[in-house]
């Protein structure tokens, strides 16, 4: 999309990439009514797993083209 001159592509991916971290991160300090922590503790860290993908994604859309 970028090289078809779509500049709003960056700000969209850092966007919902900064809400998709957002929900991960809730989803590892969530914690229930009686103090446990409301998810799974691994089911709260795999959702932490494809942000990193979309991090990488992120990066390579901000860097220079060489």
């Amino acid at each position: 999309m970028l090289r078809l001159g779509k500049g709003w592509a960056r700000w969209l991916a850092s966007g919902l990439f900064a809400i998709a971290a957002g929900f991960a991160i809730a989803a590892l300090i969530i914690q229930d009514i009686n103090g446990q922590v409301g998810l799974a503790p691994l089911l709260g860290r795999l959702q932490v797993l494809p942000c990193v993908a979309g991090l990488a994604a992120v990066v390579l859309l901000w860097r220079r083209a060489v």
